[in-house]
């Protein structure tokens, strides 16, 4: 989702409009604006509105799949990001 918000989508609409053909959510984070453009970071350390994408997504969506470039290989990142990823309620 991260490079269709960098593009300028409306990442929580297009779901709305095509939630019936997405079965896999690629969840990614990072900045927007700015010199750090494009740069990941650890979801929801980042600049994408997270709360109507997920909340679009909710019963639509399968599976998702979290990535960060260049994340430890460890499970810190990934313990952190599903924490993060959870607390949403709807």
């Amino acid at each position: 989702m991260f490079w269709a918000a960098d593009a300028g989508v409306d990442v929580a609409a297009l779901i709305e409009e095509h939630g019936d053909r997405i079965e896999l959510l690629h969840i990614k984070d990072g900045d927007l604006n700015g010199d750090a453009r494009g740069i990941p970071s650890d979801v929801g350390e980042g600049e994408i509105d997270w709360a109507p994408i997920l909340q679009a997504a909710q019963g639509k969506v399968k599976l998702y799949v979290v990535e960060r470039d260049g994340a430890p290989a460890d499970a810190e990142f990934a313990r952190d990001s599903l924490e993060f990823l959870t607390c949403f309620t709807y």
